[in-house]
């Protein structure tokens, strides 16, 4: 593992233990923090004031949304626009260039939705080598999906393609061909996999491809957004930059209240541009809907992005949405259910013939088993596959922790496995836990890596969920310390006991993280409301800057964020 950083710089720019006024979803904001940092406070005056990126005059972003919220009878319409790049660019009110496109359009953007759940669909299939598809949702589906979420739990909520597109814009029957098969009844999600393929078909992979964004909510037309400058080449370069970036503590060099943008390794450059493509086009779309979380599906190269640590100039993303990753809308099970009454079934290893050992991993079992969680630990000799389907078979625990390693590698699914004690638990394996009857809500990885850039293993990790048969997978992108894996994990656990849904708890545990509430000193974690000493013989101890996004920005939820 990489060795934990000793700096202390406080990389969001505010350092307060404050408590975070989304804590309660019915609260008025707590003016001491971000004013765009509350849940279920619909008068959130949005957070247009807080960029500080430069303006090299080169964008302008439409804000249609605004019209839209104001009136409830255009849900269903839609607004096609082209930004012109957003490089290093501040956002500017141009909402008059928007225009409604009326039916045509609309049916144009239904049509591309269903081509985007058919092929993101048919690449995991493909990769899986079997049939996953449960139901084929298309445009409608997917906004009365968000309205339902949010009339559940209280959030607003905004589904995201990114994808590319070719250059010169096609109709959609030449820009995507794919069939659908009508799927059948399944137990678990009300269909089963068709015997016949889920969808055919090939989607051009083009450098010069350009980026678009597609974002549904339930109140809102759809918005379709294409970013005139930015091609797959270059958002993929920069993604790997990012990604080289901010895994790298030790040369993420800025000064505090200075943020550096000429060295390569400082990640806040690539962390601007990408926020620039990404979430720019759509800021004031969010801002007139007052969208609380983001759930993005996302083409091939994107789906290892640390989305959380997205960078406006002055805040990360994470500061003002819980984010999440679909493999695609039709492979995640949509249906929400409160895990805060479900046991948990934690066990991890310490010690491995061949890995690097996980000292710190009793401390996560027992502090989250015995402190913040109801449910059971197993550590070490007990962590083998056979207690692991014993325990699972009770049919008792609805949460299930593994501290242990865990690698997303390129090649086929049997290539990426969870380290068991004694064994390999192959990731084409994992379907023979029985994680889906009765249905485990969440599976937590917690030191676990994917290799960044690579397609398949890409595919691997979005799949996790999928392949397990669970609802959702919490896993790291890549390996952060063993201490900040604790300190992020436990936070999570607190969290989740407060906040009806799961990407809302990892989003306040990655604020506690960047805020200075999560920290480990002098053989002590600190916790929002909690301090846990260390045994003083556990090796490696350090004082780690748990702020720095390499320790908070690899937790990454996957599948069904509710």
């Amino acid at each position: 593992n990489p060795p934990d950083s000793n700096n202390t710089q406080d990389n969001s720019g505010t350092n307060t233990n404050t408590t975070d006024s989304r804590d309660n979803p019915n609260a008025q904001p707590d003016t001491t923090n971000s004013p765009t940092d509350t849940i279920g406070n619909q008068n959130n005056p949005g957070d247009t004031a807080k960029d500080g990126s430069t303006n090299n005059g080169n964008t302008t972003v439409d804000k249609p949304a605004e019209a839209i919220a104001k009136n409830p009878n255009t849900t269903g319409n839609s607004v096609t626009t082209t930004i012109p790049n957003a490089d290093n660019s501040q956002e500017q009110d141009s909402s008059e260039k928007a225009s409604n496109s009326g039916s045509g359009q609309s049916s144009n953007n239904s049509e591309r939705i269903s081509q985007l759940e058919q092929s993101f669909t048919k690449e995991f299939e493909d990769y899986f080598q079997q049939q996953f598809v449960t139901r084929a949702y298309n445009e409608q589906d997917i906004r009365n999906l968000t309205g339902t979420i949010e009339q559940e739990t209280g959030i607003r909520t905004a589904i995201i393609y990114v994808s590319f597109v070719p250059s010169s814009v096609q109709s959609p029957e030449t820009e995507c061909q794919a069939e659908s098969a009508s799927p059948a009844i399944d137990r678990r999600f009300g269909y089963r996999p068709s015997e016949q393929s889920a969808s055919s078909g090939n989607c051009g992979t083009a450098d010069n491809e350009q980026l678009e964004l597609l974002m549904i909510t339930a109140n809102g037309g759809t918005i379709r957004r294409q970013i005139a400058g930015a091609n797959r080449s270059n958002v993929i370069a920069m993604t790997q930059q990012f990604q080289q970036a901010v895994t790298n503590p030790q040369k993420n060099n800025f000064a505090k209240g200075n943020l550096l943008k000429t060295d390569s390794q400082n990640y806040l450059h690539s962390a601007q541009q990408l926020y620039q493509w990404l979430i720019a086009p759509l800021r004031a779309d969010l801002q007139a809907q007052k969208i609380q979380s983001l759930v993005f599906a996302m083409d091939d190269g994107l789906r290892s992005l640390p989305l959380a640590a997205l960078h406006d100039g002055k805040e990360f993303l994470i500061e003002h949405y819980s984010v999440s990753i679909v493999p695609s809308i039709s492979l995640t099970d949509p249906n929400y259910r409160d895990v805060r009454s479900m046991e948990v079934l934690a066990m991890g290893a310490s010690q491995f013939s061949n890995q690097s050992p996980l000292p710190w991993v009793p401390v996560e079992l027992a502090t989250i088993t015995q402190e913040l969680w109801k449910g059971e630990a197993f550590l070490n000799e007990s962590f083998t596959l056979e207690n692991l389907r014993n325990q699972i078979s009770q049919n008792k625990f609805g949460i299930v922790h593994l501290a242990t390693h865990a690698e997303f590698n390129p090649g086929k699914p049997e290539n990426s496995y969870i380290q068991l004690w004694n064994s390999k638990l192959r990731l084409n394996e994992l379907a023979q836990l029985n994680l889906a009857d009765p249905p485990v809500d969440l599976l937590v990885l917690s030191a676990c890596r994917t290799a960044l850039g690579n397609t398949e293993a890409e595919l691997g990790f979005a799949g996790s969920a999928l392949q397990a048969g669970v609802d959702s997978t919490l896993a790291t992108l890549w390996y952060v310390s063993d201490q900040g894996a604790l300190g992020l994990t436990t936070e999570f656990y607190r969290q989740l006991s407060q906040v009806p849904i799961k990407s809302e708890a990892l989003r306040r545990a990655q604020l506690a993280m960047i805020r200075g509430n999560v920290r480990i000193t002098n053989n002590h974690l600190y916790n929002s409301d909690k301090e846990v000493s260390f045994p003083s013989e556990l090796p490696g101890q350090t004082n780690p800057d748990l702020s720095d996004p390499y320790y908070w920005a690899a937790f990454t939820l996957v599948g069904n964020p509710w």
